[in-house]
């Protein structure tokens, strides 16, 4: 029999708890890890190389499926996703043959959903990952906000805004206008919760792609002119500015 490797993904601790109790009689199950935000998840995705994951849609410093985009194709497994989403989101999920957990949910649903994540790994019948992020955005609509951690602190950026980020010292410099917003993040933290159109260029810039004004190429490396007029020096192809 095949031991399923599962990871759970939750930012409450009771639920986490929860869960972790739910799968206990079922021996089919060794849970590998538990993440209670993104970036960990990430993390854990990459290492553990789980074939089932319970994954919160709504975690504190990013999406559920703004971990799945981060992750990519490093994940092949099964996804059942923990949401308070309404009905019209969960149908798109099963339209994927992704199942759902939709809060609060039953002991008997859960061993339900289980079920079918198995029967699908064990047929080997996994859904594009690529395929699902686009249908989760058409169908469930990103949230018009990044979430930027500082300790207990949540803060809200609006994307269609920023520029770019600048880190200085144990701070980054968040750029949407004339006074950059201040946060203690390292830029590779910051790096792991933007949207997939965000890009870093160098060790202490990360830009937004749709703010690009010009690009151009040297024999060494390309120039990056924002809309705002700064402009950097990329160590990076220039089609990846694209």
């Amino acid at each position: 029999m095949k031991t399923i490797r599962t990871l759970i993904i939750d930012d409450e601790a009771p639920a986490r708890s929860r869960l972790r109790n739910l799968l206990k009689p079922d021996q089919r199950c060794a849970i590998v890890g538990e993440a209670e935000n993104g970036v960990t998840a990430i993390d854990l995705i990459r290492k553990t190389k789980p074939d089932l994951l319970l994954l919160d849609i709504e975690l504190k410093d990013m999406t559920g499926f703004d971990v799945l985009k981060k992750v990519g194709n490093h994940f092949e497994g099964t996804i059942i996703f923990i949401t308070a989403y309404d009905e019209f989101a969960i149908s798109a999920f099963e339209a994927n043959a992704i199942d759902y957990l939709l809060k609060p949910f039953k002991a008997t649903r859960f061993e339900e959903s289980i079920e079918r994540a198995i029967q699908n790994i064990n047929k080997n019948h996994q859904p594009s990952l690529d395929d699902l992020v686009k249908l989760l955005d058409q169908k469930v609509g990103h949230q018009n906000f990044i979430r930027i951690p500082e300790g207990k602190v949540i803060h809200h950026l609006d994307p269609e805004h920023l520029i770019y980020v600048q880190s200085e010292g144990y701070y980054c410099n968040f750029y949407s206008g004339e006074k950059p917003k201040v946060i203690r993040i390292s830029l590779t933290q910051t790096d792991e919760v933007l949207p997939s159109h965000f890009l870093r260029i160098n060790r202490s810039i990360i830009i937004n792609r749709n703010k690009i004004s010009a690009t151009r190429k040297f024999k060494k490396s390309v120039s990056v002119k924002m809309i705002s007029g700064e402009e950097f020096s990329a160590v990076l192809h220039q089609d990846q500015l694209a």
